[in-house]
């Protein structure tokens, strides 16, 4: 079981890292498609890991667009693009980022 615990966390810290680093552009191409695809059906993170790790990432993303305490458009519509193109499903955007996202 400590082994499985191994692959576990390393799974869990790859895509925590992927995340950032795939979506600074705010588009998922092919390659990142894959990468994502390939973290997600592994068998080794649980539902809980990888709602975790999006809800983390998306946090983090809501404390960079509001920090200085203005949201602008093009922030929003980064927001949105994002979440599109990881196909969050809604059950793992906190409720402040789904009210920037309607807004």
């Amino acid at each position: 079981m400590a082994e499985m615990d191994k692959f576990r966390a390393r799974a869990l810290e790859r895509l925590t890292e992927f995340l950032p680093r795939a979506m600074e552009d705010a588009v998922l191409d092919e390659d990142e498609r894959k990468e994502l695809m390939g973290m997600l059906s592994s068998g080794i993170l649980t539902r809980d890991d990888v709602q975790t790790a999006f809800r983390d990432f998306l946090n983090g993303l809501h404390f960079e667009i509001t920090v200085d305490g203005v949201v602008t458009d093009d922030e929003r519509e980064r927001l949105r693009s994002i979440v599109s193109a990881l196909r969050v499903p809604v059950a793992f955007i906190p409720d402040e980022i789904q009210a920037l996202i309607a807004g």
